[in-house]
């Protein structure tokens, strides 16, 4: 056994004390080690690592420059050998090449100089057994020599157990890589969480990338889903949960945790927790969209759904997409314009800006995807030329990527679009389409029933007020046929009267108050008219008519019913060409939007009445709120402005809807007839209104390029006479009287008949007529009956049926294939009675007297 030397003895005291250590030491000299490495150091050697992986025997070298001066019993067991002079002898068999770096980090600690130096080196025994061995070296210095004391603790059991441990945690990093599970673990007394790479892998990140703490954690979920009691699940043993996370990409996943508490102190309190987390998109997605159909199936069994059912349905679209926003439009019952628009997370404006905006004929990636019937998806709007208007409103709002799911119904009819919208530019989303595609058909479901029921509730009240117009048009038809007949008379008395006093050189004849009164007999004429198709009783009339003396006349209608304060102006253009179109009907919606513009301003406004004519090249019909058919050349618009407290949109969305009324005592009708006229005339309607700031009606019916054959009754009464034989049958006598009168006056003879009985009575009876004048209405023989007989005594005798009510179909049909026949409305003019009678006598002028059968 070697001796310490005597130098070291006072350092260590009696060599006892470190043979008596119960583990292995070594004593080495180090002063050429440190002298050799200092050499290497002047000549410009950098890093002593570099220089042995470069010198595979400067190791050698630097093992030959120390001696081993004693190692105690212990040692020589460790290394297993026979005794101190073979390990002294064969100290460098016990080096492995992965000892190598170690011991390298070991001179260099000489090196600086350091007075300890600890580390774990791999070695062998001199049997070639592996060992591990935690190295403790301490430096000792004496006046001319280095020596180090080097004690050596054997951690090959531990190591292996960290190598075993090492390829376990490895194996289970793999299987966990392949079921996709991230692992976490959570210190809950030092608030630090620890992350596996498969965690990273998950949100998008390389291992080593980024240092994950639990602020960032806390920050990467969404907002929305932050406020959870993560400790209170925990220690309640149900710590699932699923919520959304930004990945590193920028777009949010669905992700799923589970977890438990794995160890607890002395107290009883949590101390760390472990569980693993999964990307659950597709899944997710899958439950958020399941939930979004199970509030339309509850909704389906509602009367009526409102906006805040659409608000929840776009809420749920966002959750199921949270890198989207959603946007929820639905179209009106025509297909015209957007009706509703629900983007909660969109900013408000963006919505309203939707409403009443006009989709059809418009090329929009809203009707590209209702006319495809699929999804339609813009990944970058700035590169969209074919949806131009579009792109242009979403990118003001900050929409990059939009994409459209078209709800269909069951007739394969677009009544919308879900839109999913984001603010980056992005590839087509795949995830949960189809699930998306029956969350919208799911909604056209709902739709359409409300649809079909207000559908059908419309119907039922139509039905009830058809029943009431029935009625009224029964009372209509009676009042307006008694009427006529008492204006028949008055009329037909006055111009007779006129006639006489001009025949008769009577002076101021004209002056004598006649007109006035063949102007209300007329006026009064038309209101009977007006009331009859009201209750749709007269078919329209098309013909033209100047527009300019219907306004004026229901002008001064109003201004008599009106405040004084309320000023109403008329501006029209010079040479206003006729409207195309029937008076009557027309008339009905100068009269209701007057009327409405009228209660709009209330005590005191200013409503302006302009006409113009608008050329269809200059028409732009994508400002029209209504437009149908559109064809004729130009056009001549009615526009009724007003300075009242204007329209909201909820009112507006509705304002045409039958039965729709913001009065009290209102039924609906007004706008909803305004409407259905000017869709009969093949016309269009444009709105303008703000709440608080007034609207504007524009009204666009065709214009005609026929004059318009204009009658003064003041000035139309004509004196030629016709010298004809004329049967008068109507079975009131003081319009027989009436008639009588003023054929007469012309030259005529007149016979009355009060029947059509009598008046057959006297065809048989022998008696020649020129023409009949036949009431369509009378008991007994209707005016049908009595032309049925007529017609089989004479086939070609002239017969005028004169009528104060609606032609029955049948009759319409006998004046279209009889040209014997014609038709005179009570009250009729002088004028228009000879003009009727010249016209079926010109037709008989070629042929032979009539006679009668008995003749």
């Amino acid at each position: 056994m070697m001796e310490i030397p005597t130098e070291l003895l006072s350092v260590f005291g009696p060599i006892g004390l470190l043979e008596q250590t119960n583990c292995p030491v070594m004593l080495k000299e180090y002063t050429h080690t440190i002298e050799f490495l200092r050499q290497l150091q002047a000549q410009g050697t950098g890093s002593l690592a570099d220089a042995v992986a470069n010198d595979a025997k400067l190791f050698d070298t630097l093992h030959e420059t120390f001696t081993l001066v004693w190692c105690n019993e212990c040692a020589i067991q460790l290394f297993e050998a026979t005794d101190d002079a073979d390990l002294i002898s064969r100290l460098h068999e016990v080096y492995v090449p992965e000892s190598v770096p170690k011991i390298v980090e070991y001179f260099e600690s000489l090196t600086r100089g350091d007075e300890s130096f600890v580390c774990d080196v791999p070695l062998r025994t001199l049997t070639g057994a592996p060992l591990h061995v935690r190295l403790t070296s301490n430096l000792v210095r004496m006046p001319t020599q280095t020596y180090s004391i080097c004690s050596f603790s054997d951690v090959t059991d531990w190591y292996q157990a960290q190598q075993s441990l090492a390829r376990l945690r490895s194996r289970y990093e793999y299987a966990l890589r392949g079921t996709q599970l991230g692992v976490w673990e959570w210190n809950i007394a030092e608030q630090t969480v620890t992350f596996d790479t498969e965690y990273y892998r998950i949100l998008g990140y390389q291992a080593g990338e980024i240092e994950l703490t639990l602020d960032m954690v806390q920050e990467f979920i969404h907002v929305d889903d932050r406020n959870y009691d993560s400790i209170g699940a925990l220690l309640a043993g149900k710590y699932e949960r699923t919520f959304r996370m930004r990945c590193k990409d920028g777009k949010f996943r669905w992700m799923r945790t589970k977890g438990q508490i794995c160890e607890f102190d002395k107290q009883g309190k949590p101390v760390r927790a472990i569980g693993t987390i999964y990307d659950d998109s597709l899944k997710q997605q899958e439950i958020e969209l399941r939930e979004v159909e199970r509030v339309i199936f509850e909704a389906s069994a509602e009367e009526e759904v409102d906006e805040t059912f659409f608000t929840d349905i776009a809420n749920g679209i966002d959750r199921a997409f949270p890198n989207f926003r959603s946007l929820v439009m639905v179209l009106d019952e025509h297909q015209q314009f957007i009706q509703l628009a629900v983007a909660p997370k969109l900013p408000e404006d963006f919505s309203q800006s939707l409403l009443e905006l006009r989709v059809a004929g418009k090329t929009t990636g809203c009707q590209a995807a209702m006319r495809s019937k699929r999804y339609v998806f813009y990944n970058n709007l700035h590169d969209t030329e074919s949806i131009a208007d579009t792109a242009s409103l979403c990118m003001g709002y900050g929409i990059q990527a939009l994409g459209y799911m078209p709800i269909v119904d069951s007739r394969n009819t677009s009544l919308g679009t879900i839109c999913l919208t984001s603010a980056d530019a992005m590839p087509r989303p795949i995830e949960a389409i189809v699930a998306l595609e029956r969350v919208a058909r799911s909604l056209a479901l709902v739709i359409e029933k409300q649809r079909r029921a207000r559908s059908n509730q419309l119907h039922e009240l139509q039905l009830q007020n058809r029943q009431k117009f029935e009625s009224l048009g029964k009372l209509a038809g009676g009042i307006a046929h008694d009427f006529n007949n008492l204006l028949t008379v008055i009329m037909t008395n006055t111009e007779y009267l006129q006639l006489k006093g001009i025949a008769d050189n009577a002076a101021d004849a004209s002056q004598q108050g006649f007109p006035q009164i063949i102007q209300a007999a007329n006026t009064a004429a038309l209101l009977c008219k007006q009331m009859l198709t009201y209750a749709g009783k007269v078919e329209s009339e098309m013909q033209p008519f100047d527009v300019e003396l219907e306004v004026r006349k229901i002008m001064s209608l109003i201004r008599s019913a009106t405040s004084p304060a309320i000023q109403i102006a008329l501006d029209s253009v010079p040479d206003l060409p006729p409207i195309q179109g029937d008076p009557a009907t027309v008339s009905q919606v100068i009269m209701n939007l007057l009327t409405n513009a009228v209660e709009a301003v209330d005590s005191a406004g200013t409503i302006s009445i302009k006409l113009w004519k608008q050329d269809h090249a200059d028409l732009d019909s994508s400002r029209l709120t209504f437009a149908d058919s559109l064809v004729a050349d130009a056009y001549v618009c009615i526009t009724v402005t007003d300075d009242g407290h204007g329209i909201d949109e909820v009112t507006r969305r509705r304002m045409f809807d039958p039965f729709f009324s913001t009065k009290l005592a209102g039924r609906g009708l007004g706008l909803a007839t305004v409407l259905g006229i000017v869709k009969h005339h093949a016309g269009g309607i444009e709105l303008q209104t703000k709440a608080g700031e007034g609207t504007s009606f524009t009204v666009l019916l065709p214009a005609s390029t026929s004059e318009v054959h204009r009658v003064d009754a003041a000035h139309s009464v004509s004196t030629t006479r016709c010298n004809k034989r004329v049967l008068i049958v109507d079975d009131q006598e003081n319009v027989l009287a009436a008639i009588s009168n003023i054929v007469e006056l012309h030259g005529c003879t007149a016979t009355p008949a009060q029947s059509g009985e009598a008046a057959l009575e006297r065809l048989r009876g022998g008696q020649e007529f020129d023409i009949v004048l036949l009431d369509q209405q009378m008991p007994g023989l209707s005016g049908l009956a009595t032309y049925a007989e007529i017609r089989a005594l004479h086939q070609t005798l002239p017969v005028c049926f004169v009528t104060g009510y609606v032609s029955p179909p049948n009759l319409d049909s006998l004046l279209r294939l009889d040209p014997n026949a014609a038709l005179l409305r009570k009250p009729f003019s002088n004028d228009l009675l000879l003009s009727t009678l010249e016209r079926l006598l010109k037709t008989t002028s070629r042929q032979p007297q009539f006679k009668s059968a008995g003749t």
